[in-house]
């Protein structure tokens, strides 16, 4: 593993256990459409996930607005990401 990501993930599983996760909100939140399976299996989830400072708002049938992010991850490009995520997941249901 890169040894930048090992700093990320060491000071983001503190900060998760202290409950002390600072949130980047974002300027234009980003619309994020999964499958229908992908839907069923991240909505328990989005409590949690915004206490580890993802904030995914409910947007439709299978699509959620990504308001805030991690602080950590506040100089990535979540767009370009999410783009990478919907290229990866479409070639896996193919």
């Amino acid at each position: 593993m890169w040894p930048m990501n090992e700093f990320y993930i060491k000071g983001f599983s503190e900060a998760a256990k202290e409950r002390k996760i600072e949130v980047q909100n974002l300027l234009f939140p980003l619309t994020v459409e999964l499958s229908a399976a992908e839907t069923e299996i991240l909505t328990p989830h989005l409590e949690r996930l915004q206490h580890l400072g993802l904030e995914l708002e409910t947007f439709g049938k299978n699509e959620f607005l990504l308001r805030s992010v991690p602080a950590i991850l506040k100089n990535i490009d979540n767009e370009k990401n999410t783009s990478r995520y919907h290229r990866a997941s479409s070639k896996r249901r193919s």
